[in-house]
């Protein structure tokens, strides 16, 4: 959005590059099919260290493991936000931003 102080006066929508944005969003997309591959097999793996693990290292890995997890959710949610964002984006400017 231009902005007042830029000369502008603040309620003109900024143009993107298209082929830009349909590559951010290709490598986002990538990016949450990744991670919604791995995160399972990882989170599943990290539970089984811990059947057996004990000790001071296992007691600092417990909370980072829950962590992690929320982590990965809270990303995968932020990846899909930014998806539609660029598709909402691609979309506006494919209709002349109106």
């Amino acid at each position: 959005m231009s902005h007042p102080a830029d000369g502008g006066g603040g309620s003109r929508s900024p143009k993107i590059d298209v082929g830009l944005a349909h590559a951010a969003q290709a490598e986002a997309t990538a990016a949450l099919r990744l991670l919604k591959m791995q995160t399972p097999e990882r989170i599943k793996l990290g539970h089984k260290a811990l059947q057996r693990w004990q000790g001071p290292h296992a007691d600092q890995f417990r909370p980072r493991l829950s962590d992690t997890q929320s982590q990965a959710t809270t990303l995968a949610g932020q990846l899909q936000s930014l998806i539609r964002q660029l598709q909402h984006a691609i979309d506006e400017a494919g209709s002349g931003g109106s």
